[in-house]
């Protein structure tokens, strides 16, 4: 049996395992492993055990063992061992000492954005994936994350962008969290299982510091950015395809940005400094969006009948038609909690 996790590491979806295969004989004490300041996690499923559990998904290329790598995951530890996700893994410790944070080294893919929503759209809403592989809490926490991506694309609720890192640009498909996708996006931030953050670099001397709702955020943003973009390269005619991958030359930064939309990778050609001027005139213009979308509030208008009115249908308490004064409140609704009204 083996329980499938996964985390977000560097921008993409790190898929590790627990299992309970040999867990009897296996050594509790913590031994060292390839980071100075991490031991091998007791119950980690190696890499071909990772590999079997996921056979039956289209995954490509194939996970093996010339693809997995290790990473450091910080989780609860009882003495010497970490404390497993179920019982089935293990039982518990019986060492007195208290509950802290350890790192702790397991064997991992690192799975791109393509692989990532094979994997997840696999996972929703189902407890196991095969006989004995079983959809771990976090891992069905990124299904859910993958489905929210998804309803924001089908409503097109995102925004072209360019992003520069250094000399290089990259043009990208941007989620806009407002109205209820803020309150979603707060709903599951709050939902959020600690160990879905919890990896880091094998080198880590120290636990993740990112906060749950910018994982979240970057997660959302890289979905969104991979099913905009697959759904307009395939909409190219293969020919189209072919010609457009050779990279050619454009008339303006302009049509460079446009062409890079819908590439494979994003990425923009054409001179640094125009290319600058560029981000700068995306960035202006995505400004309205970008400033009600990162409020922490939206406003509200309230209407409010006289008092009179409101009681008799419109007819004062004389019989006569009410001329009371009608208000109009100004409100604000945090986007975190909608039943909130300042």
């Amino acid at each position: 049996m083996i329980i499938l996790h996964a985390g977000k590491s560097d921008g993409t979806l790190v898929l590790w395992g627990e299992t309970s295969t040999d867990a009897r004989v296996r050594p509790t004490s913590r031994r060292r492993s390839r980071s100075a300041s991490a031991s091998s996690h007791p119950f980690a499923a190696s890499a071909g055990e990772l590999a079997e559990a996921l056979k039956e998904l289209t995954l490509y290329p194939k996970p093996t063992a010339k693809r997995a790598c290790h990473v450091t995951i910080w989780l609860p530890t009882k003495g010497s061992s970490p404390v497993p996700s179920s019982n089935l893994i293990a039982g518990s410790s019986n060492s007195r000492a208290k509950t802290k944070l350890a790192a702790w080294t397991v064997p991992a893919y690192r799975l791109p954005a393509a692989e990532a929503v094979e994997l997840l759209c696999a996972s929703a809403g189902r407890r196991t994936l095969a006989a004995g592989v079983i959809v771990g809490p976090d891992l069905a926490y990124w299904a859910e994350a993958l489905r929210f991506a998804g309803s924001m694309v089908a409503r097109q609720q995102y925004l072209p962008g360019l992003t520069a890192d250094r000399d290089e640009f990259r043009a990208t498909w941007d989620p806009v969290f407002v109205g209820a996708d803020a309150e979603r996006l707060a709903g599951l931030t709050r939902r959020m299982p600690a160990v879905a953050r919890a990896i880091s670099e094998p080198d880590a001397t120290a636990p993740p510091e990112m906060p749950s709702e910018e994982a979240l955020r970057r997660f959302v943003a890289t979905l969104t950015d991979h099913l905009v973009r697959t759904t307009a390269t395939s909409d190219m005619s293969p020919v189209a395809a072919r010609r457009r991958s050779n990279r050619p030359s454009f008339d303006s930064v302009h049509d460079s940005w446009l062409h890079a939309l819908k590439s494979k990778d994003g990425a923009v050609v054409g001179d640094a400094s125009d290319l600058s001027l560029l981000v700068a005139q995306v960035r202006e213009w995505r400004r309205p969006i970008a400033v009600s979308a990162s409020s922490p509030f939206r406003l509200c208008f309230r209407l409010e009948e006289p008092e009179d009115s409101a009681r008799t249908d419109g007819i004062g308490a004389d019989g006569n038609t009410s001329n009371g004064p009608w208000y109009v409140r100004y409100l604000l609704q945090p986007h975190d909690d909608p039943s909130l009204l300042i």
